[in-house]
């Protein structure tokens, strides 16, 4: 993992699955309070009383259905993997089917007592005031899914609205109904336009912050990470080193001659230099825990996690040789360059400090460079 990101930070999900996400658990949350409200309009129409034998076993039975329906929301639980669709969907589905049924069976029960009672009464009145109270909540909760909301409105009121409009002393409260099943849904739709904005500019936050993030932890000029990433990846590696009693590699590489490069050929030639090494340094250094920082100006280093050191040694002269055969072009010159590197195998423990092990290995660093530079020197034969 050569590139500049920390294994604590927060990674930005892929849109569609952060969509997902966002919407299914506001759905998951939003749905388990709507069973509770059709409970207390059931009671609501057994407190007013009036009921026939029919219309109150509906009743009844409404309630204890509702019951189950809140029960059933509840153990839908979120799916643990928003990545896979089909997972998702069945949720969705499972989810949306206890919501609709809700919708529906209240409708049913407000048919039901106006065909009881006959007349625009106490009873009728309540049954219908809740289509337009539950109505206004599916146009304000639900925003999550358009299409399923538009759904939801038409089962909670067009049964009622049909049933009304058979009768002509219902035909008025058809009528309201009919009106608020409109306003309902337009009010759906800015809602839902709403809840969308919402999500993205949050996603776009997200992008954002994780950009600012990244640019604070990368090297502008070489696409590595910084010092100040260098300094959290070392600890964390050290860490996890100390823990998991795993082989822990440290290399700190060092351009030969840099400065000549810089005066002789200017600095912009000296910037091509150093992009070169940094994309020969992410081809050599690609496993997954590779990390490689740029920590000076033409100093670098690299930590490799889980690796013995005569792996360590492998790598490092195969960077060595592949960037001492290569040549830079810039301009109409060709400039070539050659490094010096320490190696070193790290023992985290108590007594041993990150920066202690760090100074032996840039002490080999510098042993490389006495010995005529353009080599790899085992920082155990250093002492730091």
């Amino acid at each position: 993992m050569t590139e500049a990101t920390s294994p604590l930070s927060d990674q930005v999900p892929d849109p569609e699955v952060y969509r997902r996400r966002r919407s299914y658990t506001d759905l998951y949350a939003r749905s388990l309070v709507g069973p509770m409200y059709y409970i207390v309009a059931c009671l609501m129409l057994l407190f007013i009383g009036g009921l026939g034998s029919v219309a109150l076993a509906v009743t009844i039975c409404a309630a204890v259905m509702f019951l189950a329906l809140w029960r059933l929301r509840y153990t839908n639980r979120l799916p643990v993997d928003f990545t896979d669709e089909q997972v998702c969907a069945r949720w969705s589905r499972r989810q949306w089917g206890s919501i609709h049924a809700g919708y529906i069976l209240w409708g049913l029960v407000t048919v039901v007592v106006t065909l009881d009672q006959g007349e625009l009464n106490n009873a009728v009145f309540t049954a219908s005031l809740a289509i337009s109270m539950f109505g206004n909540a599916a146009s304000t909760v639900f925003t999550v899914n358009s299409t399923q909301q538009r759904i939801t409105l038409a089962a909670l009121h067009w049964p009622i609205i049909l049933v009304l409009a058979i009768f002509p002393q219902f035909r008025v409260l058809a009528l309201v109904l009919f009106l608020h099943w409109i306003w309902c849904g337009l009010s759906a739709t800015r809602l839902a336009s709403e809840y969308r904005v919402q999500v993205e500019l949050e996603y776009a936050l997200l992008v954002s912050r994780a950009e600012v993030q990244a640019l604070a932890r990368t090297d502008a000029l070489t696409g590595l990470a910084n010092r100040h990433e260098y300094v959290s990846r070392l600890n964390w590696a050290w860490l996890s080193a100390q823990r998991n009693k795993s082989p822990l590699v440290m290399a700190v590489i060092d351009l030969d001659h840099f400065k000549v490069v810089n005066d002789v050929h200017g600095h912009l030639a000296g910037d091509v230099c150093l992009k070169h090494v940094a994309g020969l340094l992410k081809h050599h250094f690609r496993r997954a825990d590779d990390f490689v920082a740029r920590i000076g100006g033409e100093e670098f280093v690299a930590i490799l996690p889980s690796t013995t050191i005569e792996v360590g040694l492998r790598m490092c002269e195969e960077f060595r040789l592949a960037l001492a055969a290569s040549v830079i072009n810039f301009e109409d010159k060709s400039i070539k360059m050659t490094t010096s590197i320490g190696v070193g195998i790290v023992t985290p423990s108590a007594e041993i400090k990150p920066d202690a092990s760090f100074a032996r290995i840039d002490a080999a660093t510098y042993e490389a460079k006495s010995r005529g530079r353009n080599q790899t020197v085992i920082a155990a034969n250093i002492k730091a």
